[in-house]
Parts: C-alpha cells; sequence; structure tokens
C-alpha cells in the first residue's frame, strides 16, 4: 500500500557534506591518500604534499545564478488562470527535482528560495534584464528567518521499514514520486487576485538577479528582506496568476446541503396541462367542468410515482370525446391507402402527427402497442412534440452536421445509381439482342469469355463456379473451335456465311448435295466455278476447286479429329487441303448425313438450318467428335448438354448480379453487403442516416428546465434531492425528435428511408468526459417491439435509475465535485479507502451550473429502501494541498484530529501570516492526536503533515431520502 511521506528537506551529492565557508559561501573539503610505489631502489621523485594541508573547493551559491530552469515547475496550486481558489488554502509551488531549494544551501543554512505572494495591487513583476523583478511592500514580506518551515519533501512510498533510504533513492533517481514543496505561509482573502512569485531568499540572489552580475559570496548568509521594515525589490525566476472565490471551503459549502423529501414539494415531479378544450375551434362535451387537466411527468420523477394510464383530473367524458376525435384525426390519412374501406369524406389532409408511423409502417394510431399509448395520451403526445420542436429550433444546424457525416454516403449512393443504371442497360440489351438466340449461336458468342465468365452448372458434385474455358476444356470439343479467330471465321454475315447461303440454295441432290452444303457451309465456301466428275460419286459425289472451300474443309476434318483422316484423299482438295496447314482425307458424306439428322433433332432445327445456318457453330458447342458415327452430348464425361451450357452462361452473364458483385467489392456502405441479386431491387438508392452521440437529456434541461423536472426552480438553494428517471419520457421524447428530423432529412433530398434513428441516447455516459463507445439508450426505433409498453425499449429494460439531484453552491465554486454511491460499513459509517465497493454514477448531467444529476444503476429501489446504501458527496482531489477549514460559525464539535483545525485555532501575526511556532497556546492539540509524532513549530514535515488538507467528504442514507423514509 502506498503511504504518503513528508521530509524537512533533502540534499544529494557535493552539497550534502559542505561546510559554509570564512566568505558565506560553501564549500566542500576533501582529504587525500596519496600512496607511492617504488619500482627501483634510489626511486624518491614524487613529492607528497605536507602534512596538514587543508584543500578547500568552493561550491556554486545563490549569488551565482539568475533562476533555475522553468520545466523543473511539477505544479502550482492554485492553478495558473484559477478563478475560484479556495480562500482558505496556502499557495505553493512543486518542483520535479527534490533537492532544488537546497542545492545552493549549505546543511544549516535555510532554503535559496522562497514563495512570495502578493495582491495585484501591491504589485506584479515588471519586465527587465536578466529577470523580471517586483518589490515587495512590507505587509507582504513574511518572516525569512523561518524559511526552512515552508519548504519540504514529500514522498509517495510503499510501505517499507526505511522511508528514508527510499526518498534518498527517489531523489538521485529523479522519481515522479518524489517532489520538493515551498508554501507560503500568507494567508488569502476571498474575491481577490493575487500574484505567486518564487524569489531568491537570500540578499546574494537578490543581488545577482537584479544587477546581473555575481554577487559577494558573504550575501549568501544573509536573509533577502527584513519583514515589515520597508519594501525591496527582488528579481522573479517564476511567477504566476490567481483568483480566490467567495469565501468557503469546499467542506463548509457542502455541510450547507439539506437533505429534502421531494414529495413535500407541491408540484414537484408534476408539470399540469389544461385539456379542457384541446380542439380550439370546437366546443368541449356537454358537462365538462371548467377546469381539466392532465398530469405530465418530467424525464424525473418522484420515485414510485409512475401510473399505469393517463386520467384526468376531475374525471370528464371530455376525455373520452378527445380520444375518439384524435383517433379519426389520425387515422385518416391511413384510410386513403386502405383499398378495403371507403375514402374519408372529408377533404382535408393536414391532421395531427402519427407519431412513430414511419418506423413501425402503420398507419393507424389503434394497432395497439407503443405508437398507440404514444399517440392518444396527452402525457407522451407533449412530450413527442417537444422532440420535434427541438428539431424545428436547430433544423440547419443539424442538417449542417448531418451533411458534413452524409460526404462519403453521396459518392457511394452515385456509384450505387450508376451500376444499377449499368444493370438496367445491360438487362434491355440482353433482352433484345441474346434472349432470341439459339444455343448454338450463344454459345458461339460466348467464346471471348472464355477466361472472364463464371458459371455454376449445377451438377450433383456442386462445383463451385470456374470460368467457362476451363468447363469447355474438359468436354470433346477441340481447343481450336474455342477461340475468338474461329469466331470471326464463323460470324453472321460474314463472307464465308454469304456463299454458304448461296451454295444452300441450289437444289439438294441427295447425298452428293448434303456434300456439297456441307462444303458450302460458312467453312467450306461456296461452289467452285469448275467441277469434275470423280467417276465415284458415291464417296464424293462433285470435287471442289474452290481454294476457300478447300481451305475450310481442310479445318472441318481437324474438327472431326482423325475420324476423318481416314478418308480417301484425292486431286486438288487434298492439296488445297495441304495448303491450308493440314494433312486431311475427304469427309463420309454419309456419315455427315447421320450427323446431320442427330445435330438436327438435338439442337430442334431443321436439317436445312444445321447445314446452311450455322451448323460448325453448333459444332463447337453441341458435338463429340470422337466418332462420327454415334454422335454425343459434347459435355462428355460431364453429362452437359447444349442446353445446361447456355442456360449457365445466360445465368453467368446476367447484368444485376455482376454488377452488385462489384459494387459489393468496391464499396462498403449501409444495407449494401447485405444485398442479394434476387431482391426486388438489390442496387436501390443507399439508405442511411446520421447519427448524433448527443445526450439529449442534457439539451432539454439547457432549453426547457421545467420540462426535464418540473418544480426545478422552485427547488431550493443547497438541496439534495433523491429521483428516478421516466423511461417512457424519454423513449417518447426521442420518438417525436427522430421522426421530426427523419421529416427534414427527407425534405432536404437527404439520402433515407425515413426509418433510421439518428438519436439514440437521452441520458449521458458516465464521467465528466463521455465515453463515446458507451452503447446508446435505446435502439433502432424501427426494431421496437410494439407489443412492449412505451419505456421498455431501453438496454435497461424500462427499470428507472436512482438519481441524485445536488444543488448548491458547491458545485459551482467545485465543478469537479464526485459521487458516489457505496454500502455502509457494519457501524454504519463510510467505509475507507480501499474498503467496500463504491459505484460511479452511470451518468451525470448538469441542469445548470450549480444543479447536477447523478443517476446510478447500483442500488435500486428496493435495495436502497432496505437500507444500508450510502450517497457520498466527496471533495475534487487535484493534487496536494494545504490549508485550515473556515471558523465555524455556530457550536462546533471537540477538536479530534487534524485536520479539524480551523484558521481559529492556528497562531496568526497582525499581518496574516501564519506563525511556525505555538502562541497563547494555539494551535490546540486534538483529542485524538495526543502524544502523537506531529507536533506544530518542530520542523517543516511536522507543519506540512497538519497543514495537509485531505479531501472531505459528505454521506446521504439512501432510505431516508425516499418518501416517506
Amino acid at each position: 500500500m502506498t503511504g504518503r511521506w513528508f521530509a524537512s528537506s533533502v540534499r544529494v551529492g557535493a552539497i550534502a557534506s559542505a561546510a559554509r565557508g570564512q566568505d558565506g559561501r560553501a564549500e566542500v573539503r576533501p582529504s587525500i591518500t596519496l600512496t607511492r610505489t617504488r619500482e627501483e631502489a634510489g626511486d624518491d621523485d614524487v613529492v607528497l604534499p605536507p602534512a596538514g594541508t587543508d584543500l578547500r573547493l568552493p561550491m556554486v551559491g545563490p549569488g551565482d545564478v539568475v533562476g533555475f530552469d522553468r520545466n523543473l515547475v511539477a505544479r502550482r496550486e492554485p492553478p495558473d488562470g484559477c478563478l475560484n481558489a479556495d480562500p482558505g488554502e496556502l499557495a505553493c509551488v512543486e518542483f520535479a527535482h527534490a533537492d532544488l531549494p537546497w542545492q545552493l544551501s549549505p546543511p544549516d543554512a535555510p532554503p535559496w528560495l522562497a514563495l512570495v505572494v502578493l495582491r495585484e495591487d501591491e504589485g506584479v513583476p515588471a519586465e527587465r534584464r536578466p529577470l523580471p523583478v517586483v518589490t515587495i511592500p512590507p505587509q507582504a514580506q513574511f518572516d525569512l528567518v523561518d524559511a526552512a518551515m515552508w519548504a519540504h519533501v514529500e514522498a509517495r512510498l510503499t510501505d517499507e521499514d526505511d522511508p528514508r533510504g527510499q526518498i534518498m533513492s527517489g531523489v538521485r533517481r529523479r522519481s515522479g514520486a518524489v517532489v520538493a514543496r515551498l508554501v507560503c505561509p500568507r494567508r488569502l482573502h476571498g474575491g481577490t487576485a493575487y500574484v505567486a512569485c518564487v524569489v531568491p531568499a537570500t540578499a546574494a540572489g537578490r543581488e545577482a538577479g537584479v544587477r546581473g552580475r555575481p554577487a559577494d559570496p558573504r550575501l549568501a548568509a544573509q536573509p533577502a528582506w527584513t519583514a515589515g521594515a520597508v519594501p525591496v525589490e527582488v528579481p522573479v525566476y517564476h511567477w504566476w496568476r490567481f483568483r480566490t472565490g467567495p469565501d468557503g471551503s469546499f467542506e463548509a459549502l457542502a455541510r450547507r446541503l439539506n437533505g429534502v423529501d421531494p414529495s413535500t414539494i407541491a408540484g414537484f415531479g408534476v408539470r399540469s396541462v389544461g385539456v379542457r378544450n384541446p380542439w380550439p375551434q370546437r366546443e368541449p362535451p356537454e358537462g365538462t367542468p371548467a377546469t381539466v387537466t392532465a398530469q405530465i411527468q418530467g424525464a424525473l420523477r418522484i420515485p414510485g410515482s409512475e401510473v399505469p394510464d393517463e386520467v384526468w383530473t376531475p374525471a370528464s367524458p371530455a376525455q373520452e370525446a378527445f380520444v375518439d376525435e384524435l383517433l379519426g384525426e389520425l387515422n385518416a390519412p391511413g384510410r386513403r391507402f386502405d383499398p378495403t374501406r371507403p375514402p374519408p369524406e372529408e377533404a382535408g389532409a393536414v391532421t395531427p402527427p402519427l407519431y412513430g408511423g414511419q418506423f413501425t409502417g402503420l398507419r393507424r394510431a389503434d394497432a395497439a402497442g407503443w405508437q398507440t399509448t404514444l399517440n392518444l395520451q396527452v402525457r407522451h403526445r407533449v412530450v413527442a412534440s417537444l422532440g420535434a420542436r427541438y428539431v424545428q429550433l436547430e433544423q440547419e444546424f443539424l442538417m449542417a452536421r448531418a451533411w458534413e457525416q452524409a460526404g462519403p454516403i453521396r459518392e457511394a449512393a452515385r456509384l450505387v445509381a450508376a451500376a444499377e443504371l449499368a444493370a438496367e442497360c445491360g438487362r434491355r440489351a440482353q433482352d433484345k439482342h441474346l434472349a432470341t438466340m439459339d444455343q448454338v449461336a450463344l454459345a458461339a458468342l460466348s467464346a471471348p469469355l472464355g477466361s472472364t465468365l463464371s458459371i455454376a452448372l449445377g451438377l450433383e458434385d456442386t462445383r463451385e463456379p470456374r470460368p467457362l474455358g476451363d468447363v469447355v476444356g474438359e468436354t470433346a470439343v477441340p481447343g481450336g473451335a474455342f477461340t475468338t479467330a474461329f469466331a470471326r471465321l464463323t460470324r453472321p454475315g460474314g463472307g464465308l456465311a454469304r456463299r454458304g447461303v448461296r451454295a444452300a440454295e441450289r437444289p439438294p441432290r441427295e447425298d452428293a448435295a448434303l456434300a456439297a452444303g456441307l462444303n458450302g457451309d460458312r467453312l467450306l465456301g461456296p461452289p467452285a466455278s469448275s467441277t469434275e466428275a470423280t467417276g465415284d460419286t458415291s464417296t464424293l459425289g462433285t470435287r471442289q476447286t474452290d481454294p476457300a472451300g478447300a481451305a475450310a474443309a481442310g479445318t472441318l476434318a481437324v474438327l472431326m479429329d482423325g475420324e476423318l483422316s481416314q478418308c480417301d484423299v484425292r486431286g486438288d482438295y487434298a492439296a488445297h487441303a495441304q495448303f491450308a496447314g493440314f494433312a486431311v482425307g475427304a469427309p463420309d458424306t454419309s456419315a455427315l448425313g447421320d450427323l446431320t439428322r442427330t445435330l438436327a433433332a438435338e439442337t430442334g432445327t431443321s436439317e436445312r438450318t444445321v447445314v446452311s445456318g450455322g451448323w460448325l457453330r453448333g459444332l463447337r458447342r453441341t458435338a463429340d467428335f470422337v466418332s462420327t458415327d454415334t454422335p454425343q452430348d459434347m459435355g462428355g464425361a460431364l453429362g452437359m448438354g447444349a442446353a445446361t451450357l447456355t442456360a449457365a452462361i445466360r445465368v453467368g452473364i446476367e447484368p444485376v448480379p455482376l454488377q452488385l458483385a462489384r459494387v459489393q467489392d468496391t464499396l462498403s456502405a449501409p444495407g449494401l453487403q447485405d444485398a442479394a441479386a434476387p431482391d426486388p431491387r438489390p442496387l436501390r438508392p443507399i439508405m442511411t442516416h446520421p447519427s448524433f452521440d448527443v445526450p439529449m437529456a442534457a439539451e432539454l434541461f439547457h432549453r426547457w428546465p421545467e420540462w426535464g423536472l418540473p418544480g426545478l426552480g422552485g427547488l431550493p438553494e443547497d438541496s439534495v434531492v433523491l429521483l428516478e428517471t421516466n423511461p417512457a419520457f424519454a423513449e417518447a421524447f426521442l420518438v417525436g425528435l427522430n421522426g421530426e428530423f427523419n421529416r427534414e432529412l427527407r425534405w432536404r433530398e437527404f439520402p433515407t428511408d425515413e426509418r433510421g434513428t439518428a438519436f439514440a441516447r437521452f441520458w449521458s455516459s458516465a464521467g465528466p468526459s463521455r465515453d463515446r463507445s458507451a452503447p446508446p439508450d435505446i435502439d433502432e426505433i424501427a426494431r421496437w417491439p410494439l407489443g412492449t409498453a412505451l419505456g421498455g425499449h431501453d438496454r435497461m429494460g424500462g427499470r428507472s435509475l436512482l438519481t441524485l439531484l445536488v444543488r448548491g453552491e458547491v458545485l459551482r465554486r467545485f465543478p469537479g465535485t464526485v459521487v458516489h454511491a457505496v454500502q455502509a460499513a457494519e457501524d454504519g459509517s463510510v467505509p475507507p479507502d480501499g474498503a467496500g465497493t463504491w459505484f460511479p454514477p452511470t451518468f451525470t448531467v448538469p441542469a445548470d451550473e450549480s444543479t447536477s444529476l447523478y443517476a446510478f444503476e447500483t442500488p435500486t429501489r428496493e435495495q436502497a429502501a432496505a437500507g444500508g446504501w450510502l450517497f457520498v458527496i466527496r471533495e475534487p482531489m487535484h493534487g496536494t494541498r494545504f490549508g485550515f477549514d473556515d471558523e465555524a460559525s455556530g457550536p462546533r464539535p471537540p477538536l479530534a484530529l487534524w485536520s479539524d483545525l480551523t484558521w481559529a485555532d492556528v497562531p496568526v501575526d497582525g499581518r496574516g501570516f501564519l506563525v511556525p511556532r505555538s502562541v497563547g497556546g494555539r494551535p490546540p492539540t486534538p483529542e485524538r492526536e495526543n502524544g502523537t509524532d506531529p507536533a506544530w513549530g518542530r520542523d517543516a514535515a511536522d507543519i506540512a503533515r497538519i497543514a495537509f488538507q485531505r479531501p472531505f467528504q459528505l454521506a446521504y442514507r439512501a432510505e431516508e431520502m425516499l418518501p416517506g423514509g
């Protein structure tokens, strides 16, 4: 465990063993021992100093320096620029090097530095070289004879047996756990501006700093001034400004706080709204009392005051009539869209707002659930209208912040819109050009996509999508048939195709005509200008001598992969085939005839179409050329036919999935990654909403505090009240707020579907600076279960949190005040530090400068009522501080501890400076401190231990603050 230790002084290095010289300068007197080793006889050249030689090494003193490194100043109290310092405390300054105040002072001399505090009207440092200077008037001069009492060392050490050794080790290592401190003993006054200055405490330091040259060392033994004599001009090594607040320490202000039972304050926590005539243009029902009110609770309410339903006071038929009329008004727009109901007779369409309709998708207010409760009860509609009103008042600011967040989303929306347009254009083009294309033509057209188009065939082995070229490579189709060159050669409308059409128009002549037609296909070309009978018409019939036809015939033979190479080669046909680079024979026309008829049956076309319109193109996709006698499906081992392949190709080139995949790989936007091609509109515009991590409770209390807590303005000063949160209020406010903001977004053409929850936090996170990673108070409103009651959708499940409201000057003066909940010790007292479980607030909301709300998840209302729980208000601790309490105005309890001392108990001279000696029985020794170690005036460490200000805390019993407690 770490403890706090005080030491009066510390010196390390040469100064620790230095003594005061005759001229007043510190000096070191080392002793030297010389040892001579004789190596040879007669070697006596070494001369030793004569016996009794006295070596004196003078050290740098206060008159040799003009300051210190200002980076050594670790902390100033009160801080620089402070405007409300506690006047009961003493000003002080800390140094990171714990030996700095004694580095230039001999062991028996006081520190060479001092801290003085001047009122601004007494003097302010003026610029001069080498240092600023200030004139200290007599009333601001404390007695430098006691300077050693106002400088000490503080160390934060672990509990060990040798604190002195730890302190010395920390000083040598320049540990941050060991610091030096100068304290000014001047008592401060409230509402006064001060200047604190670190100045030399010796006359030598004063002369060196003012004149800019080394001073007479003998002046190091003289103080810089004689207290109360005459004004003295001194150099300033370091200085800062601060101002004290009104009189009153934290303890004094905190003791003013009084616990208040909120149920004893008339109208507190509830606001009455007149509802006798909710429709100004209509008369209220007959028999309605002159005054009818509805009770509306604020965001905070008295614990246990929740009501299950709304009841007007006094009971009146006006409430039922109002609900009926309101229901008709709210449902009128929805009836216009209901095909099962006749349109409303009224012509008007402007009705009261239906809160929550855009989130639930319901156009009726009587659909049950939280939306009905929100819309038909005045207490909730008024709260929702407050949320809507906030948007109306802040719309320009909110929209500016919304567009700032929408920058990347707008660019993403543009790209998605372009992708959707491209997909639609691609779909129209495919419908026009590819939908009517037969299987053979479509397969041929897809040849350039062999390496880029991945298809999934849906086979029994459920293979993953693969490139089209890899799929076809496993079939019996030769590689040459699946090339762009082959596609260009067989393109529709080409020169070979036109000649093939002319050849096909010749009268058929049985097999010879068939062979001629085959030779006249797109690859074989038109008939030659001259033909020659072979004498063997059963084999070939007519021999073509057209060079183009011969080259095409060679290509066909290669595609047939060897089966036709056994045919007899004759005449120019073989010559032209060899010219084309192929060693082939003439085709077997009877086998080709069977193949033609088989292909016509498979593709659903006529033999003439197969021969003249594109047989070779179909050949690449539908024929297995292993045998011309037994044609096979092109899939071979895959079991895939032309229809399967072309169907897979059509799926693979659908534009919507391709564009969707491209956009998903490029962008990350709300809803885009979850979109799928089967969705009705997968590339729909990106719908998003901005997000504001703003605790709306703070905005509510800033703008409409009487709606946040009705009766807050009438709460007395210096009050402590225990309340609880109202979840239904928070949800109604957020529904109205988000609904109105979504309408504003749509009006400003923001890309949203009006269902987003831009404001999801009503209360704030724990701590002075909110944790933005904390979960929001509510989920997206569009996801709220309709059957869950209003107020049951937050992360607490609708549970109210006990909230401590503190109003008092103590919060204005000490804004960092800490509040915790803790279970009391066995004797009912506050557990000491390190004991018990302390619960910080779940959130803190400042209502105004002197009023704050502290909400706790623990304890619950039931736990607090059972007893044993405390709410502790603790003074903020910024660092070590010194001072005394204000004088007690009334009867004071017996003095028990040093920390109970007041300014009335300690000796103070006529100029307002503490006297570090007992004077006239002051200070008295507290009862529990009698016989203990600290004693007033013994040394600087004891003065520090007695004047040390421990944080003050005040506890309130939770059960006593509940209504009826």
